[in-house]
């Protein structure tokens, strides 16, 4: 049986952009927060959709270290008041001095980064790389469905995440972004066929 004992970390280097200035090149930048802590059962609990799982053990890291709830604070005030948007407003430009906004060398995703930034036309996102590789239109897909999400039309965001989900890279990659994917159907009760 699997070790349920959460330890911390130091972060390792992750990839993020370089800051403005760097002429759009991507480097390795050390995240500046807190400490993240390390479980066998996080990664298990998102991926099958227990998100309620997911919420007792990310209690349990706080039991285990109390530095970790200073970092709740942003979930308590939207739970608090979901209409509130200023949290959301100071996480961009908080992220962006942290880690920089760079040129990222996934063209899917500058035209994603592009539309939530500028607007526009998000079937022009999920249009332009519908022939792309399967990652490309998947992430195309997932980032038009949540674009549309975002502007409150529920059924466009529930086409374009489905369709992400069904898409061959959304059903057998693997990838963290697809299981969020598919978490998301869950919570909206959204079906895959």
């Amino acid at each position: 049986m699997a070790s349920t004992s959460m330890s911390v970390r130091s972060p390792p280097s992750f990839p993020f952009p370089t800051a403005a200035g760097a002429r759009g090149r991507v480097g390795l930048a050390q995240p500046v927060g807190p400490k993240l802590l390390s479980s066998p059962l996080l990664p298990a609990a998102t991926p099958a959709g227990d998100v309620a799982g997911s919420v007792v053990e990310f209690d349990r890291a706080i039991e285990l270290d109390q530095r970790q709830k200073q970092y709740s604070k942003k979930v308590l005030d939207v739970a608090a008041n979901p209409n509130d948007t200023e949290e959301s407003i100071w996480c961009f430009p908080c992220e962006a001095q942290l880690y920089g906004v760079g040129l990222d060398s996934r063209s899917v995703m500058r035209e994603a980064y592009a539309l939530f930034k500028d607007g526009g036309d998000p079937e022009k996102l999920a249009s332009n790389f519908s022939s792309g590789s399967e990652g490309e239109s998947f992430y195309s897909s997932l980032y038009t469905g949540l674009y549309y999400e975002s502007q409150k039309d529920a059924e466009l965001a529930k086409s374009h995440i489905v369709a992400a989900c069904r898409s061959p890279y959304g059903s057998r990659s693997g990838d963290y972004m697809a299981s969020l994917a598919l978490v998301h159907c869950q919570c909206r009760n959204w079906t895959l066929e």
